[in-house]
This record gives C-alpha cells, structure tokens and sequence, in this order.
C-alpha cells in the first residue's frame, strides 16, 4: 500500500508506534509530492483542519491538539481532535486522535475547547455538537496513559443552557480559583441582543453552576465566541472571537465572581 493508503487504513489505531510511523511516512510522501506544503508552520496530515485546541506541556513535551477532520472509509469525518507532540515545539511527532464523536453527546463533532492538568493528568473540557448552537453538551475528558487514550463523560447538558439562544457549551476558558474550578464560556444573551461570556463554576468538574455573564456592560455583536479573561499587571483583558476585539478593565476575582468590577471597551483591534 502507499503511505496514503496505509495511514488512512489505520486512522483509528491507539498504539502510538504504530500510528506515528504510518504518519510519519505520510508526511514524507506529501513532502515530496507536494512543493507548497508548509514546511515552518504545523498542518494537519490531510484534509482540513481548523482551531489548534488546548496546546499544554506535560511530562516534558509539549501537547498540541487541533480540529482534524480525517478521511474514515473514503468520507470526511466529523470533527475530532488530532494530537501532535513535539520536545521543542519545532519538530513534531503525530500520536493517535486523541478525541473522536463518538457519544451521543458530541455526534457531530468534537468541537472546541481547552486542556488542563489534574491530578498529574491531562484533562479536557470541550463542545460535543449534536445540533449546532441549538444542542452542545459541556464534555469533560482525560487521559490516564499520558496523553494516547482520553476517557470522557458530559458533565454539562444542553437543558442547562443559560438562554434559550445560548447554548450550554460553546468554546473555553478553564483556570482554577482556590479549590474552584471556572469555565468562560461563548454565547449570547437573551434574544441575540448582543455577545456574552458566560462564567461557571464547580468543585469536581462534574456540576457545573452558571453564575453571570462577566461583561454585560458591553454591546458588540450578537454572539460572541472563544472568550478569554487574562491578567495583565493590575488590569485584566477580554478577548472575544467575533472580530477579534478586546477590553481592557478590572475584575474582582475574590469576590466570588457576584462582584465583578465592570469592564470596559478601551480599544478593539
């Protein structure tokens, strides 16, 4: 078989040695055959590929998972998760898909989301897609073998939604405050009236407790996703996909999140 037809035929096996050299022959294939493939910038192995999700550093490498949709029997697959690995962030060794749709609660997709450590562990917090915004399940995965294999459960079910126009899960940031695990989450108020950064909160990262949208001082477009909330010096800065603008202000993170000091638009880029 070629290398094409021998990656393809293997695209869901879990043994990494396997599954690296079969990628790695691939890669060499396109190489030689293909005189524009990006040698500098990480591209999937084939098909189209889209947000690179929850790169971390772990057991002395660096983790980088991405949006991948393989070809599985000669048709394009749902979105899932490919995971590369690299000592030096330069060269970069292709492990198994770490994630694919295939519970009822992310069927159409393994859409976006973060990674995080606990208990020694990587964990995942990511959009299961079954319907678009009208059905996303908050899905919590981890991996118990250093990354090969992840196990995953919903912890976040669509009746939780915070509106009926914004869905349960939708991208995310995830940090810990104390003994609080956080999630910011994309969407939308009432009615579409404009984007929102809906903040939850647990302590097992199993029940997740919706407690406000942290900026609703701030009327920019209809729907907001990827929201990041960072720390800069003594300010804090919001970050929004929806044409890519940011805040800067002033959060109150030891108030328990019930008294969040507004954050207003400075600037948008």
């Amino acid at each position: 078989m070629t290398p094409v037809e021998t990656y393809r035929a293997g695209i869901k096996i879990t043994d990494k040695e396997t599954y690296s050299a079969a990628a790695r022959d691939l890669r060499r294939w396109v190489i030689e055959n293909d005189p524009y493939r990006p040698l500098y910038h990480f591209t999937g192995l084939e098909s189209w590929i889209n947000d690179p999700n929850g790169p971390i550093y772990h057991n002395g490498k660096y983790h980088l998972f991405y949006q991948y949709d393989p070809l599985v029997d000669g048709k394009r697959s749902k979105r899932c998760w490919g995971h590369a690995v690299s000592d030096n962030l330069v060269q970069w060794e292709d492990w198994p898909v770490a994630l694919w749709p295939d519970t009822e609660y992310d069927k159409n997709g393994v859409y976006s989301g973060n990674t995080f450590i606990h208990k020694g562990m990587i964990h995942a917090l990511y959009t299961g897609n079954v319907e678009g915004r009208k059905e996303t399940y908050g899905m919590l995965a981890w991996s118990e073998d250093g990354g090969v294999t992840f196990k995953k459960k919903m912890v976040m079910d669509t009746r939780q939604r915070p509106n009926a126009d914004s869905p349960v899960h939708w991208d995310a940031q995830i940090w810990k405050e104390g003994d609080i695990w956080c999630q910011l989450i994309g969407g939308t108020t009432e009615g579409k009236e404009t984007g929102a950064a809906w903040l939850w909160k647990s302590r097992d990262l199993e029940n997740w407790t919706l407690e406000r949208n942290i900026a609703p001082t701030i009327k920019y477009n209809e729907y907001w996703e990827l929201p990041y909330l960072l720390s800069l010096n003594e300010r804090h800065v919001l970050m929004v996909g929806s044409g890519n603008p940011y805040w800067l202000g002033r959060y109150d993170s030891k108030a328990w999140w019930t008294r969040a000091t507004t954050i207003r638009s400075i600037r948008t880029c």
